[in-house]
């Protein structure tokens, strides 16, 4: 999208927008620090056994003490990124504007954009500089691997088995929102443990009530009629955190 070049055209709206990573970066991590005492919570409060009606309730205050801890986190996001935007306004810039003008006359005689997979955190940084958002008007949308992840309402993290050890999903962002109603975990089958039912019975409670999409390759599901309807062989988390097939759902 041609971002590479506002380091020099625009070098104040690129030290800014560097300024912007690193607080979002320093926020992450001090997210990431209280993600894990919490997950570490419900996992022990999962694995006691006694009295086990009683244990019932603390585990979901627990629950509900990792959905605030996501809700928050967005919303501080937010807070920083509309700090920056009504700093230094980057889609009235000469530099952003000129190149947005562009993206807008390719997409002109344009039915179907496809947005591909790459690094999340910066397909998503690009698609937000240009406002490719509102560019899209009424065309079909095709999404995949990281592209379907930025084109849902919140994008997840995620990798329970990284070189470093277990991990854990953690909300990372707001996607573009061109789609409500899931989560898309693409490459599911390798990235996620998905027989471990006490992490994936977390996981699908935590994000609902949005379903946890499995899109491994050849999967898919398409918003038609006012509903999702999956193809492809593709796979959801229910609330007890078992694979079952996608079924056609309202968002």
């Amino acid at each position: 999208l041609g971002a590479e070049t506002l380091v020099t055209d625009d070098p104040e709206l690129a030290r800014a927008h560097r300024a912007t990573q690193e607080r979002l970066k320093t926020l992450r991590r001090a997210y990431n620090v209280r993600l894990e005492a919490l997950i570490s919570a419900h996992r022990h409060l999962v694995e006691l056994t006694e009295a086990s009606e009683v244990l019932e309730d603390e585990r979901e205050a627990a629950l509900a003490a990792l959905r605030d801890l996501d809700a928050r986190h967005l919303a501080r996001v937010d807070e920083i990124r509309v700090e920056y935007e009504a700093e230094y306004r980057p889609l009235e810039r000469e530099a952003v504007a000129g190149r947005r003008d562009q993206i807008e006359t390719l997409l002109s005689d344009a039915q179907v954009v496809a947005i591909a997979g790459g690094h999340i955190a910066t397909l998503l940084n690009r698609l937000r500089l240009f406002g490719v958002r509102d560019l899209l008007g009424g065309r079909v949308v095709i999404a995949w691997s990281a592209g379907a992840m930025a084109v849902a309402r919140r994008v997840v993290l995620f990798h329970d088995r990284p070189p470093w050890g277990p991990g854990n999903a953690e909300v990372f962002d707001r996607g573009l929102g061109l789609v409500s109603g899931i989560v898309a975990f693409p490459h599911a089958t390798a990235r996620l443990a998905l027989n471990d039912r006490e992490r994936t019975t977390r996981l699908a409670r935590r994000f609902a009530p949005d379903v946890c999409t499995l899109l491994d390759p050849g999967a898919r599901v398409e918003w038609r009629d006012g509903r999702w309807r999956g193809s492809g062989g593709v796979q959801r988390l229910d609330r007890a955190g078992r694979r079952s097939r996608f079924r056609a759902a309202a968002a």
